[in-house]
C-alpha cells in the first residue's frame, strides 16, 4: 500500500498549509489540509510546528483562503 501524497502545498514564508486527498469509506473524494510553521532550533536543525504565533494568523489565514481555492480548482478540473 503506498502513502498517500498530498496533492499541493501553499506556502507563505515559513508557513504552509498542504492539502491531500483521501476517499472516504463509501469511495467518495475530499480534501483535508495540515497547517506547519516551520523553524529553526538553538541547534541549527530545521523543525516543524502546528502552533502559531499571534503575528502568523493573518497569514495564515491568507494561504488558507488560497489553499481553498486550489482545492476548488481542482474539484473542477476533475468535474
Amino acid at each position: 500500500m503506498s502513502k498517500n501524497q498530498p496533492i499541493d502545498k501553499i506556502r507563505f514564508g515559513r508557513l504552509a498549509v498542504t492539502i491531500w486527498e483521501n476517499t472516504s469509506q463509501e469511495g467518495d473524494s475530499f480534501h483535508s489540509f495540515s497547517l506547519e510553521r516551520t523553524y529553526t532550533d538553538a541547534e541549527g536543525k530545521p523543525q516543524s510546528s502546528n502552533s502559531f504565533r499571534r503575528s502568523d494568523l493573518l497569514t495564515l489565514a491568507e494561504a488558507l483562503r488560497k489553499a481553498h481555492n486550489r482545492a476548488f480548482e481542482i474539484v473542477v478540473s476533475d468535474a
